[in-house]
């Protein structure tokens, strides 16, 4: 290149010498000057000239045009020579398609960028996402299955937790408001600790092409089993391909890409974590919509009957009557002090003292029904002539029962800069006995939305509504409080519930974090519950994350909460914890300072 240049340098000075030294030539040696023509000689030399130089500047010009042809083809031949370069060093990320896929790439749908903050739980990245589309392109800890197409992670993280309560919070691993012991006593109000590792997970992500998409199959377990602190508990097994999903993971009415990042495992009142067997299909609509529709396990939670209580007739049953040392229960409702209960040789209905008939919960036994004396009945007494119960027939048809699976519409809308879900749930509550059987419906209402603020910071909102879902709320799911006897005394009602949460995420650093957190939860109780049912409550709570190395999986943090929660009778508990974490990774991005 540089030879042409130096080239066409030298055509150009010569041509701009040339006239000096034709003029410079003496007559004796000009040739033109020995054959003189007929016209004027210098005006001949003066045109002649003049056409030979117009003649070079257009070569001039075109040599110049094939310079700049040769350098444009010279710097395509040197970009791609880079890019081949750098392709060799870091292989060109790919999205949805593990190696050895076939058939096109599907277009990419944007991914709110709230679900690619960290959080300790790291609860976004089991999330079953439309066409599989990973929250990390690059795959990072992803490795090929031999003699497959396959790809395969392993992953997980160990966490430790210490937790120090300056008075009893219920619960030693998790900070659960229903849980909170109310009316504490001076003695009682000791500091209680703790130490354990339950909330690590082991998971498995496997990735197949199939066809012209992708096949998923995710496994995550954790240790919150039922028989103590090392007992696996299945979080995640569920499959996708084709945006259709079966087994066991997030409800569809939940949005995990909300769960704030927080160090207790419970987090806040009011959210959804609900995670259960379910059939979902997902339909994209244009590039930022989506709806989805799942069956999913029903589960009804209700009041349960105790089959193996008794009562042993005396003259006169008082006050809160036992069976020698157990208090008596009636259909799940406890007698209240001072009501008594005549034993006589044929009690109607549910007789109660000499001048009023007791409530109980279930259907009100009508008139004509009698009781047998017997010296031990149990269950729901049945009338004369038929055989009393025993320990064998009673309980396992008596209680709440599952009518029809749940079923969850859901409408999301999603774009970099954060996202919207609209959640809807419809659900049959059933109750039986062995007198009759109830029913109530069930539905619910859940909007949710995350939002970056700046470039990392951002806020995460829920709020659900409904009758007959308390089970759905994280912090209410064991209570059983889908629904109670109606305030009439006759049937079940579906028991109204409300949940809500908010929490702010700030970056301090790319490698500090705080996040702030604020949930509530209530249940509208009806008449015939116990005092000591669950009535209402709330969360708050801060804490403070370091990665101290970016490129090193370790995560340490400190976290502070308070909880407070009100019975129906309007006793009330309430607890603070201060918890501190250590947590390792065994896969972890390293941190994009260039986003910061």
């Amino acid at each position: 290149m540089k030879e042409v240049s130096l080239l066409a340098t030298a055509v150009a000075i010569s041509l701009m010498v040339a006239p000096t030294v034709f003029a410079q030539i003496p007559p004796a040696q000009n040739p033109l000057a020995q054959n003189p023509p007929a016209q004027n000689p210098s005006t001949q030399n003066i045109e002649e000239l003049n056409r030979k130089l117009e003649e070079l500047e257009k070569e001039v010009q075109a040599l110049r045009g094939s310079i700049k042809q040769l350098e444009e083809q010279q710097r395509r031949k040197q970009s791609e020579e880079q890019r081949k370069r750098e392709t060799k060093q870091e292989p060109q990320p790919r999205s949805t398609q593990p190696t050895g896929a076939t058939g096109a790439t599907r277009r990419q749908r944007p991914i709110s960028g709230v679900a690619k903050q960290e959080t300790v739980s790291r609860d976004r990245e089991t999330v079953a996402r439309i066409n599989n589309q990973p929250l990390d392109p690059k795959l990072v800890g992803f490795f090929n299955i031999p003699g497959t197409k396959a790809k395969v992670k392993i992953d997980g993280y160990a966490k430790l937790d210490v937790m120090v309560d300056p008075r009893p919070a219920g619960d030693p691993d998790e900070f659960i408001n229903t849980t909170f012991p109310v009316n504490l006593t001076p003695p009682q109000k000791v500091v209680m600790s703790n130490v354990s590792f339950r909330e690590s997970r082991i998971n498995l992500d496997f990735r197949s092409p199939f066809k012209e998409q992708e096949f998923r199959f995710y496994a995550e377990i954790d240790f919150f089993g039922p028989d103590g602190p090392t007992d696996p508990r299945l979080r995640h097994l569920y499959g996708q391909v084709s945006n259709a999903l079966a087994g066991h993971t997030w409800s569809t009415f939940s949005d995990p890409d909300i769960i704030p990042d927080t160090l207790d495992s419970e987090r806040p009142a009011g959210i959804i974590k609900t995670r259960q067997a379910q059939f979902r299909f997902t339909q994209a609509i244009g590039k930022h919509h989506s709806v989805a529709f799942s069956v999913e396990r029903p589960r009804v939670r209700g009041p349960d009957l105790e089959a193996d209580r008794s009562l042993i007739c005396s003259e006169v049953i008082s006050s809160l009557s036992r069976s020698d040392v157990e208090r008596i229960r009636f259909v799940g409702l406890d007698l209240e002090p001072g009501r008594s209960l005549i034993c006589s040789e044929v009690i109607s209905g549910f007789s109660r003292s000499d001048v009023e008939r007791p409530s109980f919960r279930g259907p009100v036994i009508p008139p004509g029904r009698r009781l047998i004396r017997a010296s031990v009945v149990r269950g729901f007494l049945r009338s004369e002539g038929e055989a009393l119960l025993t320990l064998i027939d009673e309980s396992p048809d008596e209680g709440p029962y599952n009518p029809a699976p749940d079923f969850v519409a859901r409408y999301r809308y999603e774009r970099e800069r954060g996202h919207l879900q609209f959640g809807s749930l419809y659900r049959v509550l059933g109750f039986r006995n062995l007198i009759d059987q109830e029913k109530a419906f069930g539905w619910g209402l859940n909007f949710s939305a995350g939002v970056l603020v700046g470039k990392r910071d951002n806020v995460l909102l829920s709020a659900t509504y409904g009758a007959g879902i308390a089970r759905y709320l994280n912090n209410l799911s064991d209570l059983d409080l889908d629904f109670d006897l109606a305030n009439d005394g006759r049937g079940i009602r579906a028991l109204p519930v409300i949940g809500a949460y908010g929490a702010y995420q700030h970056y301090w650093t790319s490698q500090l974090r705080s996040t702030v957190t604020f949930g509530y939860d209530r249940v509208q109780n009806t008449a015939a519950q116990p005092f000591d049912a669950f009535s209402k409550s709330y969360y708050t709570s801060g804490n403070l994350i370091l990665r101290p190395l970016k490129e090193y999986h370790f995560t340490v943090g400190a976290e502070f909460l308070y909880g407070w929660q009100a019975l129906k009778g309007d006793s009330q508990g309430r607890a603070n914890r201060v918890q501190v974490s250590l947590q390792y990774n065994l896969y972890r991005k390293p941190i994009d300072t260039a986003s910061n």
